[in-house]
């Protein structure tokens, strides 16, 4: 299955899907509703009580936490997230960038993904790539934006 979504770096909240959803970014409860997991966990059981193809609708809410004071690379960060969703066969991701800078791209470079036909297969092996290169200063966005693979070549192998 082929990675597919929407990155929106510009706004304080990005989806990697066909479809919106709005969603606080705290993980303090409502009134009376416990905490952010115990919501989900009760939504899920919900969703499920009433359509059993509700969790096929279930997509995951992330972000780039961790990456500023535990010193985390927010590109590596998103991908292995879109790897991961992907592989759980989430419809959506609606991730969190809260403006990084690093993340400036996002949008362009998910796009291409997409428009090239790349599989998550073929992210992961890119990430493999880059994650050997990365000592030479490279930067996963700007390979990929600029249509090159980690070592600079063209990525339609030419």
């Amino acid at each position: 299955m082929p990675p597919k979504g929407h990155f929106d770096a510009n706004n304080h909240q990005t989806e990697i899907s066909d479809q919106l959803r709005e969603s606080s970014s705290t993980t303090e409860g409502r009134k009376g509703e416990g905490t952010r997991a115990e919501w989900i966990e009760n939504f899920h059981d919900e969703c499920s009580i009433k359509n059993s193809d509700a969790k096929d609708k279930i997509g995951i809410v992330t972000g780039n936490w961790g990456c500023g004071a535990f010193g985390g690379d927010a590109e590596i960060k998103v991908i292995i997230q879109w790897l991961a969703a992907s592989q759980a066969l989430r419809p959506f991701i609606l991730y969190y960038s809260f403006q990084e800078e690093a993340l400036r791209y996002l949008d362009q470079v998910s796009g291409w993904i997409v428009s090239h036909g790349w599989t998550v297969g073929d992210l992961w092996n890119m990430l493999l790539e880059y994650s050997s290169q990365r000592m030479k200063g490279l930067v996963v966005f700007y390979s990929l934006k600029n249509g090159k693979n980690v070592e600079g070549e063209n990525s339609t192998g030419e």
